[in-house]
């Protein structure tokens, strides 16, 4: 990533991080309001906006 984008997401508060899949290997997708992920931080995207 460039800086001049690295600045910008740094400035509006993005965090990027790898994925790393769950350790049995399997990952679920479905659909739902409400996202948690293996560090157990809670997402909800209606929030978002």
């Amino acid at each position: 990533m460039d800086n001049e984008t690295a600045s910008i997401l740094k400035e509006a508060g993005v965090k990027l991080r790898q994925f790393l899949p769950p350790r049995n290997g399997l990952v679920y997708l479905e659909r739902s309001s409400i996202m948690i992920s293996n560090d157990h931080e809670v997402f909800n995207p209606e929030l978002a906006l």
